[in-house]
C-alpha cells in the first residue's frame, strides 16, 4: 500500500531572506511523498526567482491579499490526502511529517503540532519560555497545521474574513464537528522576530483585527488572549526555574497585551469596511 501524499502550503510575502530555512527543512523530511505549494502575496524581494531556481520541486503561485486567502488557495491546488500549513519563519524537524502521518493512520483527522521558539538574545529567550508554557495547554495549542483534506473543507477551511485568531477558530471548528484530534511530540521551531518593539507593533495590528474572533470565540477567546493565561499559572514551576526570563516574559506580555488592547479598541471604533 502506497504512502499518502502530503501537501505543504506556505503563504509568503517578501520572505526571500528566511524562506530557504523552511524549504530546506521540508526537503530533509524523513517522509518523502510531499508536495510543496508556495503561495506568494506579490513579493518584491526576488522570492519568486529564489523558489523557482533553488526549489524547482515547489509549485509557485501568486495570490493575496491576506494569508488565509493564500492558505485556502493553496489547499484548492493540493493533490494530497492531507494539507499542512507553515509560515516562512518556521523550521521543521526531520521526523515531523512522518509522525503526523502515523497519527493519521491511527485515526486522527487533524494533529496539534507544538511550537518551540527560535533565535537568540534575551527577548528570544523570553519567547522560548512562553512557548514552553503552552505545551499541552488545551487553550493555547491548536490543530491548525496538519489536517485531512476532507475534514478541512467540511468545516470551510480558514476563515478568509478573519485576520487574527483564525488558527484557533479553525481548531474549534474541527473539534465542534467531531473530528478526531491528536498531538505529535515532534515540535516545530518558530523563528519569530524577537525585537521587543517589532513584536509590540505586531500585537497592536492583530489586536485591531480581533473583533470578529472574540465575537465567535466568547470566553474561550478571553482565556487565550488574557495577559494572565491559565497556561502561566499551570507552568509556575517552569517560570520559577528561570526567573530572569520569567520577569522579562511578564514585561513583554504586559506590554503586548496593552498594545493589543489599544488595537482592539481601535478596531471597535473604526467602522467596518463593506
Amino acid at each position: 500500500m502506497s504512502e499518502p501524499l502530503v501537501s505543504i502550503i506556505v503563504p509568503t510575502k517578501n520572505s526571500a531572506a528566511i524562506l530557504p530555512r523552511l524549504l530546506d527543512s521540508i526537503r530533509a523530511q524523513d517522509y518523502k511523498p510531499i508536495e510543496v505549494i508556495v503561495v506568494d502575496n506579490h513579493s518584491t524581494d526576488g522570492e519568486s526567482e529564489l523558489v523557482r531556481t533553488r526549489y524547482p520541486e515547489a509549485r509557485f503561485f501568486t495570490q493575496g491579499p491576506e494569508r488565509n486567502v493564500q492558505r485556502n488557495f493553496g489547499a484548492r491546488q493540493a493533490r494530497g490526502e492531507f494539507v499542512m500549513f507553515f509560515d516562512s519563519d518556521m523550521e521543521l524537524r526531520p521526523a515531523l511529517v512522518a509522525d503526523c502521518v502515523r497519527l493519521a493512520a491511527e485515526g486522527a483527522d487533524a494533529v496539534i503540532i507544538p511550537e518551540e521558539g527560535g533565535g537568540s538574545g534575551f527577548w528570544a529567550g523570553c519567547q522560548k519560555l512562553e512557548k514552553r508554557c503552552y505545551f499541552n495547554d488545551p487553550y493555547m495549542e491548536a490543530a491548525n497545521r496538519f489536517i485531512r483534506v476532507s475534514a478541512y473543507w467540511q468545516v470551510g477551511g480558514y476563515n478568509e474574513a478573519m485576520i487574527a485568531g483564525e488558527d484557533f477558530e479553525l481548531h474549534d471548528k474541527l473539534k465542534a464537528a467531531g473530528f478526531k484530534i491528536a498531538r505529535t511530540g515532534v515540535a516545530l521551531v518558530h523563528h519569530e522576530p524577537a525585537g521587543f518593539w517589532s513584536v509590540v507593533r505586531k500585537k497592536f495590528y492583530y489586536g485591531s483585527k480581533m473583533r470578529d474572533y472574540f465575537k465567535s470565540a466568547g470566553s474561550t477567546g478571553v482565556k487565550r488572549f488574557a495577559p494572565l493565561k491559565p497556561a502561566f499559572l499551570r507552568q509556575w514551576r517552569l517560570l520559577a526555574r528561570d526567573p530572569l526570563h520569567g520577569l522579562g516574559l511578564l514585561v513583554m506580555k504586559t506590554t503586548q497585551w496593552t498594545a493589543g488592547l489599544l488595537g482592539l479598541a481601535l478596531g471597535y471604533l473604526k467602522p467596518r469596511q463593506q
